[in-house]
């Protein structure tokens, strides 16, 4: 029953948005999160039975279906609900590529957890799954960004206008690096520190996994998938990822007992790197344009660059020049850091909008 339930209720998180009503996605995510919790943490804190917690999401979960149908009726009553066969079988086409290439996707992210709980302890096991802390940071903003513009720019891939999505798709890769990169500079220099507060210091091994899976993330910052999806790519990229499957196994194998928990996670970063390559190489086979404007490589690698310098920096200056440790370290690393990224970012953001309104 969750499962069902949960499954038709998510078509709640995307339908408005794919459909442009932002504000009515943004209300009711926020709205069904918050019930979500709190609900949770109720039932978990009275009963502490994890029978009663799941039927309280089943609950949830159907009044989100309820509200799934509120939105279908007002915006969509007065249309016809029959699907021809000819249709059917085009979504079907478009969609089990999708599905196939995000499945072996997960098959490849899992693959290294497989291999750690195979090779090495429970504790290792567990400093290994706490590195990847900042997965989520990285899901929540390309998802959300990415939800947001996919719309127009399939219209505009309607009309021909291939230039203008890549211009917004390169305009959006470099917002998010803006955004992430000082984020991900700062948990690389500073992920002891890190895993030591949330953690405690017998997971301090996870410092130099999360360092490696941070180059991971980095490449993941530029979307390419959105591209893939329309010019459906997304055969090609199910070859790909079922491919790389098979490549990044052995690697990350053989990282793990050559190199310990970071070789382990060497393997997904391997196969990160080889997708973001690969792809890009076909999208500009496909659209006939150069590599180079593709996307604007020049300026998300000096993003990266100059995030990098600035966090290291901040490091050498808290442990070597003041000796800070501890939560001392990480704010004044991070007070560090704010003043030298922020103001570029913020100056960056004001010309935006004043560009906008003369616009």
């Amino acid at each position: 029953a969750l499962a069902s339930f949960w499954l038709w209720g998510s078509l709640l998180d995307q339908l408005p948005t794919i459909e442009e009503r932002i504000r009515w996605q943004t209300l009711s995510s926020i709205a069904m999160s918050l019930l979500r919790a709190a609900v949770a943490v109720a039932v978990a804190w009275i009963w502490r039975d994890v029978y009663y917690l799941i039927a309280a999401l089943v609950v949830v979960s159907a009044l989100k279906v309820v509200l799934l149908q509120v939105y279908i009726w007002q915006f969509h009553r007065h249309q016809p609900w029959t699907l021809s066969r000819k249709q059917a079988v085009t979504q079907f086409r478009y969609a089990l590529p999708v599905g196939a290439s995000g499945m072996l996707f997960g098959f490849r992210r899992q693959a290294e957890q497989w291999i750690v709980a195979a090779l090495f302890t429970p504790v290792q096991f567990a400093a290994f799954s706490v590195a990847a802390i900042l997965s989520p940071l990285l899901f929540m903003a390309r998802r959300s960004v990415t939800y947001v513009v996919l719309p127009s720019l399939s219209k505009r891939q309607a009309q021909g206008d291939m230039g203008h999505v890549l211009e917004v798709n390169g305009k959006v890769n470099l917002a998010l690096a803006s955004v992430l990169f000082p984020v991900f500079a700062y948990a690389f220099v500073f992920a002891d520190e890190i895993i030591t507060l949330i953690y405690t210091d017998a997971f301090v091994a996870a410092g130099d996994v999360m360092r490696v899976m941070i180059v991971g993330f980095m490449l993941q910052v530029i979307d390419l998938q959105s591209l893939v999806l329309l010019l459906r790519e997304s055969n090609f990229s199910t070859r790909l990822n079922a491919g790389l499957l098979l490549l990044c196994v052995p690697f990350s194998w053989a990282g793990a007992v050559l190199g310990g928990l970071p070789g382990a996670a060497a393997g997904g970063v391997i196969g990160v790197l080889a997708e973001r390559l690969f792809l890009a190489s076909r999208l500009s086979r496909t659209l006939n344009l150069p590599l180079a404007r593709l996307q604007p490589w020049g300026s998300i690698l000096g993003q990266s660059l100059w995030c990098f310098a600035v966090a290291l920096a901040a490091g050498y200056l808290v442990r070597q020049a003041f000796a800070f440790a501890g939560v001392q370290a990480l704010w004044v690393g991070a007070t560090v850091c704010t003043l030298f990224l922020a103001p570029p970012l913020v100056w960056k953001y004001l010309q935006e909008q004043r560009s906008h309104r003369a616009a």
